[in-house]
């Protein structure tokens, strides 16, 4: 099953202006939803387990996520349609879904995502090389 559904959508955008974007195609929303979330597992892979939240559906996934991938996906919809005439509310949202993913990813903020455990038992040698002589 996948991450997002289709009635994920509606808390988003109404179910008509949804059909009139994708044409009634469902293979246009569901290829703009992989787009949204490579873009957003591009952000957060180096510090999250993102594909342990990729893997769940219903009510286990992560609203603040779910929601900003919902985001980029209608944004990247709406390009489709008139890349030079997005309606100004996509493209605030679409803003500030990257930002926020941004922040997690610099730290600022802590998603309720699964962190990546650094690996254990690794040493760190520091010094330097053994000494030449330079002299004859």
């Amino acid at each position: 099953m996948p991450y997002i559904t289709a009635s994920d959508y509606l808390l988003h955008i109404q179910d008509m202006q949804i059909q009139q974007v994708i044409n009634s195609n469902e293979a246009i929303r569901d290829a703009a939803n992989l787009l949204a979330i490579a873009e957003a597992r591009s952000y957060l892979i180096q510090k999250y387990n993102i594909d342990a939240e990729l893997a769940k559906t219903g009510t286990d996934r992560d609203a603040q996520m779910l929601s900003t991938i919902i985001d980029i996906s209608i944004y990247h919809l709406h390009t489709r349609i008139a890349p030079r005439n997005i309606p100004e509310l996509r493209q605030v949202k679409y803003d500030n879904a990257i930002a926020w993913l941004k922040m997690c990813a610099y730290g600022e903020i802590t998603p309720a995502l699964t962190k990546i455990d650094p690996t254990q038992g690794m040493r760190t040698r520091f010094g330097g090389n053994t000494k030449n002589i330079n002299q004859y």
